[in-house]
């Protein structure tokens, strides 16, 4: 399966306005009724004796820690309404670059490309094997430059290495049809910071080999905790989302300079 299809963007538009038609407490309870696949405990002490506060806080019947249901998880990290996390899962699954998101969202370009980061992070996060990985883009230092993609099935999957002075990813000569079109695509990618580079092979294969929804794998990545050593919050930004009417105006001048192919499609990760 090629991660790739070409998407109209009419009807990239219609599934993002699904999305931006919601009320903010509808987008608040996809959230909420996501949460309960990992439920809400104490970040301090483990407890999940909790009761509420004022202003959407919780407080830790144990330990009397106060904080916020989101505290902890990869949603944690950018204090965002519900409805912009949302938007951003789609346009994510829709393959719309950081222009788009941030003309949507009305974010800037800086926090709309940290949104797109922490979403490519939560996914590999899935596969235990890109912990360290995940930690290293984080930090930003010592960020693995050398992978190995290998097939896997009738798919592939991609492996850091260690340390290179150049971007590398080692493969087969004799590969499948979506490693050939990763070929291609790691061309393309070698010249991103290292950080980019990691988290965009790991997105490629999950959009090649995973079969069901990038937004609803997106979504429950998303609302898992951080694994240990991987910061917790990267600051907040405010977003109002106007009227749908607002965007198809703003997003009409971001398609006329778009490319047609666009991703839509997640590859092959299984939660655990």
């Amino acid at each position: 399966m090629n991660g790739y299809r070409t998407i109209s963007w009419t009807q990239a538009l219609a599934e993002m306005g699904v999305i931006l038609r919601l009320d903010p407490k509808e987008a608040e309870q996809m959230l909420d009724a996501a949460c309960e696949a990992e439920p809400t405990r104490c970040r301090r002490c483990g407890a999940d004796r909790l009761y509420n506060l004022s202003g959407g806080r919780l407080r830790c019947a144990k330990c009397r820690y106060s904080f916020y249901k989101f505290t902890g998880r990869w949603l944690g990290r950018h204090r965002l309404p519900a409805k912009v996390w949302l938007a951003a899962i789609k346009a994510f699954e829709l393959g719309l670059g950081g222009q788009s998101v941030a003309e949507v969202c009305e974010l800037s370009l800086p926090t709309a490309a940290e949104l797109e980061k922490t979403i490519q992070m939560s996914i590999a996060a899935l596969d235990p094997a890109w912990i360290e990985t995940i930690k290293a883009c984080d930090a930003g230092a010592n960020i693995p430059r050398r992978f190995a993609a290998s097939p896997k099935g009738a798919a592939f999957q991609v492996r850091p290495v260690g340390a290179a002075d150049e971007a590398v990813v080692e493969m087969p000569e004799d590969s499948p049809e979506p490693m050939r079109a990763f070929r291609a695509g790691v061309r393309r990618w070698s010249k991103l910071p290292a950080d980019r580079f990691a988290l965009k092979l790991k997105e490629w294969e999950v959009r090649s080999t995973y079969p069901g929804s990038l937004f609803e794998l997106a979504l429950r990545a998303l609302v898992r905790y951080t694994p240990p050593g991987v910061s917790e919050r990267k600051g907040g930004v405010s977003s109002v989302l106007h009227h749908p009417k607002h965007h198809r105006r703003r997003g009409a001048a971001t398609v006329s300079a778009a490319p047609a192919a666009r991703p839509a499609r997640a590859g092959g990760l299984v939660a655990a």
